[in-house]
């Protein structure tokens, strides 16, 4: 018996397949790019508000709700009070056994692991606090925390008792649970590509991104969305907004300055994308 990456006594030597920890996002600090995970993570938030755009769809946490993020699927937080406290489960389908479970148990579980676009994310605060929520989110806490033994049959059971928590939700509400079609042969090379991309985003266009991976356009292009649920010009045009808020914000530089230094065609397309992005335009974000 040896003790793993978690503390714990395991004979096979591996880390235990989930983690719950407390962590606080602050509003001058959001995460500057898109990333993703190969677990499912269950976002709870303690205090605050926070925004979480996730497959290049607009969520807003509220206290004592929660939102489901699965393997793949690229976001981002951002605080809107000063400080968002939340607590984080993250699992892997190793946590659920998924091939020794029944079919009946395999449906319920797998909308969790690689869920279509369609499917309910945030889970409000009613529901919440009526399913008990609160209590087993901090119970799971709890026990990753001290690490007793057979902590690890806790954790499942908590992980399993919000899926199943969920699951009623959704069907009282009309929801389908439907899973997401394989992801392409892309999918492993992908957090590389999003390095390269966030490195150049200023000058990067599609077709560079793609000969740099020795990969073709078409393949490229298609396979850039499926993975990230965005085009790759609207991943870039993120990122583009994103420079332009610290831009607006720490310098002096005008419109036009801040358009041609993040290679926008013109002064008119960057408020139009920013104002996508924003509702307001540059200037009126910079006043604001």
């Amino acid at each position: 018996m040896k003790k793993s990456a978690y503390g714990t006594n395991t004979a096979d030597k591996a880390a235990f397949p989930a983690s719950c920890r407390e962590i606080k996002k602050y509003s001058e600090k959001p995460d500057p790019f898109f990333h993703f995970h190969k677990h499912t993570e269950i976002l709870y938030l303690t205090e605050g508000k926070l925004n979480i755009s996730l497959n290049s769809k607009q969520y807003t946490l509220r206290k004592n709700e929660f939102i489901i993020i699965n393997p793949h699927e690229a976001h981002c937080l951002s605080s809107v009070t000063a400080v968002s406290t939340c607590i984080v489960i993250k699992f892997t389908s190793d946590i659920i056994n998924i091939p020794a479970r029944s079919i009946r148990d395999t449906q319920y579980i797998l909308p969790f692991m690689y869920t279509a676009e369609n499917n309910m994310r945030v889970y409000n605060r009613d529901f919440c606090v009526k399913s008990g929520i609160p209590e087993i989110i901090l119970d799971a806490l709890n026990e990753f925390n001290k690490k007793n033994t057979g902590f690890e049959l806790s954790l499942t059971a908590d992980i399993l008792k919000i899926i199943r928590c969920a699951v009623g939700y959704l069907c009282e509400n009309g929801y389908e649970a439907q899973v997401s079609p394989s992801f392409s042969n892309i999918q492993h090379i992908i957090s590389p590509i999003l390095g390269y991309i966030n490195e150049n985003f200023r000058s990067c266009d599609e077709k560079k991104a793609a000969e740099a991976f020795s990969i073709s356009y078409s393949y490229f292009s298609r396979s850039f969305k499926q993975v990230m649920n965005m085009s790759f010009n609207e991943y870039v045009n993120f990122l583009k907004v994103n420079e332009a808020k610290k831009l607006l914000l720490t310098t002096e530089k005008s419109v036009t300055e801040i358009a041609e230094e993040l290679g926008f065609s013109s002064p008119s397309h960057f408020i139009n994308v920013f104002r996508k992005h924003n509702s307001i335009s540059p200037k009126q974000y910079k006043k604001s």
